[in-house]
């Protein structure tokens, strides 16, 4: 990961005036960044009201019901059985070393007890908690950083301009920016000075965007007929408390935002076309976001498709491998709980990422894992050239006396295997998780 250190001026000589054209990051946000960088595995967490509806985080949007209608469900929000600690704890023990968590999503519901709202927040609820405040105080205990998700788009308030997908609940509303804005900077401030997060994390630019002839995104800059969201304000608040930014917005990053987002999918693949357009910078970190149940992100009760802990440990190591963080997310139900089988799915990953000499993403150099002892990396490598008689030739044989130490019942334990587009391999054995580079046949 390479960051900026030093601050490029570009000097537009105009009548004798001197005007510095680029942004040069403090030396706070770039430590920063670089700490982010390190984490390598975070756990995303979607919980609002929707949760108790059990149809995911879209739900008062996909059915298109008015937010008098949706928000009473507020009056029967008590997650009896959350406990933030038990929370955390399942996250440091599957390895992860950061939280991110909805701090109010697109219905506009905030998880903590806003002095900056009409009251439509946790407050108001019979649970009345600070759920933030809770979490805020289980990561400081445990060592994990806390950041915060938080939604541009709102289908709630009278004041925001909505886009595409709001006005299927707000309907052709104009509302007022300037008032909007106000209230966000004034919420965002609010989680800052209370919880101290080390991210804040926006979602929902693109419902004021639009599809360009190569399917790109285009915004404001582009395109002056569309909403400014007027960053520059926002993202300057955020700096001035020593806070980082990110924006999940598919589109090419900004000079001021922090850490470039790819939403389910590693960076630069387009697998899922949420990032056409979407260049792959080298002065940033990155982050992947992900889910552990199919297709979800806020709890859905009839979801029954979960990632096993090999499938989140593989998207840990491609996403490794591509110098970036995986954000794995989890939607907790309306009780306060996290789904059985994602408990299950984060005990297998910390069985795998926190052993001695097994997976520790946070050791990438150059795209690839480093093992703690060669030995062990060419352990992994032989029991690979048994498995695929056509890689036989590519590893020393000194390093096949190593099988007598291979775990298995009967035999040697093969290891799961999966190709690279590099040429390397991804490797999920006994010994842990590794990335093989492509090797030159001897």
């Amino acid at each position: 990961m390479r960051f900026a250190h030093a601050l490029t001026i570009v000097a537009v000589l105009v009548g004798g005036n001197v005007t510095l054209a680029d942004y040069a990051p403090e030396p706070w946000n770039i430590a920063a960044r670089k700490r982010f960088a390190a984490q390598r595995f975070g756990i995303f967490i979607h919980w609002g009201l929707y949760a108790n509806y059990a149809q995911g985080e879209w739900y008062q949007q996909q059915i298109g019901v008015d937010t008098e209608t949706y928000g009473r469900m507020m009056y029967g929000f008590y997650p009896s059985r959350f406990n933030a600690r038990q929370w955390v704890r399942a996250f440091k023990e599957a390895g992860a070393k950061y939280v991110t968590i909805t701090s109010r999503h697109h219905d506009g519901f905030s998880l903590w007890p806003t002095r900056v709202d009409d009251g439509y927040n946790i407050a108001s609820t019979p649970f009345k908690r600070d759920i933030l405040g809770e979490l805020a105080e289980a990561c400081r205990q445990e060592g994990l950083q806390l950041n915060f998700y938080y939604s541009l788009m709102d289908w709630h308030r009278k004041d925001y301009p909505a886009g595409t997908h709001a006005m299927k609940v707000l309907g052709p509303q104009r509302g007022d920016y300037a008032s909007y804005k106000r209230f966000m900077m004034a919420q965002i401030a609010e989680l800052i000075d209370s919880y101290h997060p080390g991210t804040i994390w926006f979602d929902g630019e693109w419902e004021h965007c639009r599809k360009a002839a190569d399917m790109s995104r285009l915004r404001h800059e582009e395109d002056p007929s569309l909403l400014d969201w007027e960053f520059d304000d926002i993202y300057d608040l955020i700096h001035s408390k020593q806070v980082l930014v990110a924006n999940n917005n598919h589109a090419k990053i900004r000079e001021k935002e922090d850490i470039q987002l790819f939403e389910r999918d590693l960076p630069g693949e387009n697998a899922t076309g949420y990032s056409v357009g979407q260049t792959v910078v080298q002065d940033r970190p990155i982050e992947q976001c992900d889910v552990i149940q199919t297709a979800v992100w806020g709890y859905r009760i009839e979801g029954r498709d979960f990632r096993s802990p090999e499938d989140i440990c593989t998207l840990l190591v491609k996403a490794a491998a591509k110098d970036s963080n995986l954000l794995m997310n989890i939607g907790p139900n309306g009780a306060g709980e996290l789904p059985d089988r994602a408990l299950v799915a984060l005990k297998g990953v910390g069985e795998v990422v926190l052993v001695p000499g097994v997976l520790h993403v946070e050791e990438v150099k150059h795209g690839h894992l480093r093992a703690h002892h060669a030995a062990e990396l060419l352990h992994e490598a032989a029991l690979l050239a048994v498995q695929l008689d056509e890689q036989a030739g590519l590893y020393p044989r000194e390093v096949l006396p190593l099988l007598e130490h291979a775990h298995g019942v009967d035999g040697v334990y093969l290891p799961r295997v999966e190709r690279l587009d590099d040429g390397g391999v991804l490797l999920l054995g006994p010994l842990g998780a590794y990335v093989v580079p492509a090797l030159e046949p001897l």
